[in-house]
Parts: structure tokens; C-alpha cells; sequence
């Protein structure tokens, strides 16, 4: 199922808590009053989900902010699993199975997962912030909100 690749790409590695997955996306909660919601999405002529859409939403009043983009600018083009081609990943589903149309690595469920908090973290609040901050001083890495080197490859 969809929701359980969703979990494999984020289940403990991004800032949302109590994270729920329903269909093709997943919901947590960022702060007393804001939710995440990451959805898998499809272009025009994608036949498979080949985007993510990041939404920021305030409890009360909706929609604070969104982000659109694509996986392949996060993981780069990978080869396809049938053929010698280079594409964008591609997840597919058809009734209960799901499949990329090339090899997902733990590393590019990482990347994937470092751009989302990259996104998320800039409505932490400042508090917050300052937690991680000085959890790092004290000699702990943050990884939070790390944004990979290669977004945009």
C-alpha cells in the first residue's frame, strides 16, 4: 500500500509528531497549533506519483504555506529498473501492490526526508529553535530541518 511507503520514507526521520498515514498521505503535528500534511502527487502525463506536496496548516484557520516539488530533484535521476534508461523515480500502486520504477535506497529515502524537514523547519518557532540550538552547543547534532547539499541536482 501507499501509506506503507510513505512510512518507509518517513517514519522517524522528519519533525512532524504523532504521525498518521491515510491513503497517499501522511499527517503529524509540528507545534501546539500546526499540522503537516505530506502528499504523494502526479503531473499531467506521470502515471505513477513522481511529486510531493508539503502543506503547513494552522488547527483553526487552514492553510499557513505549501511546497510543491519534484522526487527526481531531490534524488536525482536514477535507472530504471526494466531497461538502461535514466528517469525520475515513479512510485506506482495497483490494488494492494506498490512499486518504484527504479532502486529506492535508504539514502534516497534520506535526501527525501532532509528536504521535507529542510521545508518544515522554517515554521518552527523560535523556541524551539533555540532548543535545538543549544542541544548542538551541549555537543548533540541537530538534524532537524538539514537540507541536503544536492536538492537541486
Amino acid at each position: 500500500m501507499v501509506s506503507e511507503e510513505l512510512k518507509k520514507m518517513f517514519e522517524g526521520r522528519i519533525v512532524m509528531q504523532d504521525m498518521h498515514y491515510v491513503g497517499k498521505a501522511c499527517y503529524g503535528r509540528l507545534e501546539e497549533n500546526l499540522r503537516g500534511k505530506i502528499e504523494l502527487g502526479q503531473g499531467f502525463l506521470d502515471s505513477g506519483y513522481t511529486r510531493l506536496t508539503v502543506s503547513v496548516l494552522e488547527r483553526t484557520n487552514g492553510l499557513v504555506d505549501q511546497m510543491k516539488f519534484l522526487i527526481s530533484d531531490v534524488t536525482g535521476l536514477k535507472q530504471e529498473t526494466e531497461g538502461e534508461q535514466m528517469a525520475g523515480p515513479e512510485l506506482s500502486s495497483y490494488k494492494d501492490s506498490v512499486w518504484w520504477n527504479c532502486e529506492m535506497e535508504e539514502a534516497d529515502y534520506q535526501k527525501i526526508a532532509e528536504a521535507v524537514n529542510g521545508y518544515l523547519s522554517l515554521v518552527q518557532s523560535e523556541k524551539l529553535e533555540q532548543w535545538q540550538k543549544k542541544g548542538e552547543s551541549q555537543g548533540q547534532e541537530a538534524q532537524m530541518g538539514a537540507l541536503s547539499g544536492n536538492i537541486l541536482t
